[in-house]
């Protein structure tokens, strides 16, 4: 039998009975089973193979939602505020504790390097986007998750949309980017048993001190939550914190729908490394992302451990992908290629620039070498370029056939422009 609202709901009612019924479920009670059913993604699943999940807060929150009537748990909240006359509050609260912040970056480009150069321009500390793109390895990396399903079922379709969007590639390389920079770059601790089930006291536990701290000393967090935004207000909204979208055409300070997964906080100015240590420490990094031969123990600081074991960064992520584009069954959606394909055209767009002012601080031999690796970039980025993506082409098997093609030249281009990254490594040792 559907729930009714109460004559005057309460959302921190529902928010508590939205934890009640993940406890029920963690109980293993049927009823609660029945409730978490109503989720398209959930259908399909018999009792006894839904208590074998793992599901989140954020899942239960949305079947209540629907047990109410509500398409989501943001159009129930929407409604709720609205019949009792309240105020969305997207805007900064009475008392609210706000720094100076203005977002300035309005180009396109990859989100997480994007709100990273605001961050850092903010303390003072002046890097260029490319830069920070490839010191982070993202002009030259492919994410790739070999496990990971749309909610983390267990599925044969894997989340490809989502691959580039995990900020795990970030987060992994913030170290030595913040001692490219002379700035510390610390990340805040995140425990996903305790996420899943209550967003709200892992923030209380991990999050809230030291960001409201931050923010009290002028500086601009980051958190990561689908993307990367800059924080600069703390108030007693829900959730407390607003910040920038970089998604956005015309960035303004916005509230939160959600709590953060991770949290990153510019720390102490240092002296930066020189910046040929740093180039080379860089070339080193590309070549390791393409061969995927990332240490574990890196994957494993930068993400959730358990799923440390099936991230990639190279060619394996375009055999994975290639492969997924050839299984009739399980190749996804046409979107989700979609962002494969656009967000690797935008981060390859930064590895020429990269590697063509990295040219201009070392011998002629090296230099040399590098400008030649830019180049074949360059005929990367065309192959790219010219990938088919709408819904009609990728709807058929000879589209993703044809896609998977272009894909697998990208990957051997690539592979020609790792060889010189390799000898311009080697000729910046030899001097």
């Amino acid at each position: 039998m559907a729930r009714i609202l109460p004559p005057e709901p309460n959302l921190e009612h529902l928010r508590n009975e939205a934890k009640a019924l993940l406890k029920a479920f963690r109980s293993k009670d049927h009823d609660a089973c029945k409730t978490l059913q109503l989720l398209d993604h959930l259908k399909s699943f018999s009792t006894e193979q839904l208590l074998k999940l793992k599901l989140s807060l954020a899942q239960a929150q949305f079947a209540l939602a629907m047990d109410y009537g509500f398409p989501s748990w943001d159009d129930l909240r929407k409604f709720v505020n609205k019949l009792r006359s309240e105020p969305e509050h997207t805007k900064p609260l009475p008392g609210a504790l706000l720094i100076d912040f203005v977002y300035n970056s309005k180009t396109k480009g990859n989100h997480n390097a994007r709100s990273l150069n605001e961050t850092l321009r903010h303390s003072g500390t002046i890097s260029s986007y490319d830069q920070l793109m490839g010191d982070l390895g993202l002009a030259f990396i492919l994410q790739a998750d070999s496990n990971w399903t749309a909610w983390g079922l267990p599925v044969g379709q894997l989340d490809i949309g989502w691959w580039p969007l995990d900020a795990w590639g970030t987060l992994m390389r913030l170290d030595f980017v913040g001692k490219a920079v002379g700035q510390e770059i610390k990340i805040l601790p995140f425990e996903s048993e305790l996420y899943s089930s209550d967003p709200e006291q892992h923030f209380k536990k991990h999050h809230a001190e030291p960001i409201q701290q931050a923010l009290k000393s002028g500086i601009a967090p980051l958190i990561y939550f689908d993307t990367c935004f800059v924080i600069s207000g703390y108030d007693a909204g829900y959730p407390p914190i607003l910040g920038y979208c970089p998604w956005a055409k015309e960035p303004t300070l916005e509230r939160l729908k959600e709590f953060p997964w991770h949290v990153v906080i510019p720390g102490a100015k240092t002296e930066p490394m020189p910046r040929q240590d740093a180039d080379r420490q860089a070339l080193e990094y590309a070549i390791t992302l393409f061969k995927d031969e990332i240490p574990v123990k890196s994957r494993k600081c930068a993400h959730v451990p358990e799923r440390a074991d099936y991230l990639t960064s190279g060619t394996k992520s375009y055999d994975l992908w290639v492969s997924l584009l050839r299984d009739p069954d399980n190749w996804g959606a046409h979107y989700y290629h979609a962002n494969v394909v656009y967000t690797l055209y935008r981060n390859r767009q930064s590895a020429p620039p990269y590697l063509r002012e990295m040219a201009n601080r070392h011998a002629p031999a090296a230099s040399a070498i590098l400008l030649s690796a830019a180049d074949i970039y360059e005929k990367a980025i065309v192959k790219i370029d010219g990938a088919v993506t709408n819904e009609k082409v990728l709807g058929t098997p000879e589209g993703r056939d044809n896609l998977a093609s272009l894909m697998l030249q990208v990957r051997d281009i690539e592979a020609q422009a790792i060889q010189l990254l390799e000898k311009a490594l080697f000729a910046m040792d030899s001097r």
